[in-house]
């Protein structure tokens, strides 16, 4: 378990993350906050030793909230808010692409928002838009395919953190190190997102490696599937804590130690084993 006050410190960047999206692109683009790109913005101000300076304020949505943000960390939260942003436009348009009716209605009537928000970003960060836009045609390449692996499957967002890790690197070895970690990460979060989808994207009949590999129906569920997809997962889990050890962790260490050893294996056993069993796998 998190430190109350490593919570608190965690709880400041995320708000501070909030505030930027609002003053960087408008008050609807604080609706795309997310703890993915929270984690992003805590490890490039630790990777940089950039030590933050915490301060009392009011939330933004709710006045009479008080709430702790950041100082000193706009670069990194300004990073963090234009991947996001960047984000939010692809998978809007992953959305058109592969929904229904009513969510295709929903992704057109936000997509305008999303093409001025990214739009902004791509005046700074034009490399996020190359990375995520490479990133999409590959995966969708590697998921027409009629054989893909899931390792083929899993590869794409492993590149893309691989990449996005990088960009924080000062020199060569940096750039192997981060490289690594976010190689690990991204195919980590790609297999987990995958079996927390199965029982959605069987019911809609979309591509699924798990619902692949397995040839997952309503009849052939069974535990010795789960404990298949948690050992796959936990190769890639153990490969991507060796990965982080190797990081030099400056500051907020104590939060980054407690979400690679310990969140990360608590998310899994949840998806896998606790959060509704039946729910991920059965109608």
């Amino acid at each position: 378990m998190m430190l109350v006050k490593d919570y608190e410190t965690y709880k400041s960047v995320y708000c501070s993350l909030c505030r930027t999206l609002h003053k960087q692109y408008g008050i609807f683009a604080k609706n795309i906050l997310s703890y993915d790109i929270t984690f992003f913005c805590i490890m490039a101000a630790g990777l940089d030793n950039a030590r933050p300076c915490v301060k009392k304020g009011r939330c933004m949505l709710n006045p009479f909230k008080k709430c702790f943000y950041c100082t000193k960390q706009d670069k990194y939260l300004e990073m963090g808010a234009a991947f996001s942003v960047i984000s939010f436009y692809y998978k809007l348009k992953d959305n058109i692409k592969d929904d229904g009716i009513l969510s295709k209605l929903g992704s057109y009537m936000l997509l305008p928002f999303a093409k001025r928000y990214r739009k902004k970003a791509l005046k700074k960060y034009p490399h996020y838009d190359i990375i995520l836009s490479e990133t999409i045609a590959l995966q969708t390449e590697c998921e027409d395919k009629e054989f893909a692996s899931l390792d083929k499957c899993a590869h794409p967002s492993a590149v893309m953190l691989k990449r996005l890790m990088i960009t924080l690197a000062e020199n060569e070895q940096d750039k192997t190190e981060y490289g690594e970690f976010g190689y690990y990460l991204g195919r980590w979060v790609y297999l987990i997102d995958a079996i927390d989808d199965i029982k959605k994207d069987r019911r809609k009949n979309r591509f699924n490696p798990f619902i692949k590999m397995f040839e997952i129906t309503q009849d052939n569920i069974s535990d010795d599937i789960r404990l298949k997809c948690n050992e796959i997962v936990n190769m890639t889990s153990a490969m991507l804590v060796s990965a982080y050890n190797k990081l030099e962790i400056k500051t907020y260490k104590e939060i980054c130690d407690n979400i690679i050893n310990i969140g990360i294996g608590q998310m899994q056993k949840s998806v896998l084993f606790m959060n509704n069993r039946e729910e991920i796998f059965d109608e």
